[in-house]
């Protein structure tokens, strides 16, 4: 399956070419402290007023289980939409 795939870890750098093909079959027996590759997924929560600049478009995304209290968990209570700069300013 495509997800199995690429959610094994792949062999740390440095590793000699062959030693990275036969190992990328199956998943190493010890975790890299550091792996290759980061994945993280957001979900889009609004659209912005504009982004850095008001020529600008923008988006405002957030973890899609987020773990503590932060300005992506926020509630808007009143006042027009917000923009980039409104929330990088926090």
């Amino acid at each position: 399956m495509i997800a199995n795939y690429f959610g094994k870890m792949l062999p740390a750098y440095g590793e000699a070419e062959s030693e990275s093909e036969a190992s990328f079959g199956s998943l190493p027996s010890e975790k890299v402290k550091f792996p290759r590759t980061f994945n993280s997924q957001f979900i889009k929560t609004q659209d912005l007023r504009y982004g850095e600049n008001s020529h600008q478009d923008a988006a405002f995304y957030k973890e899609a289980n987020p773990e503590e209290a932060s300005v992506s968990t926020a509630t808007q209570l009143q006042g027009k939409a917000l923009s980039y700069n409104n929330i990088a300013d926090t």
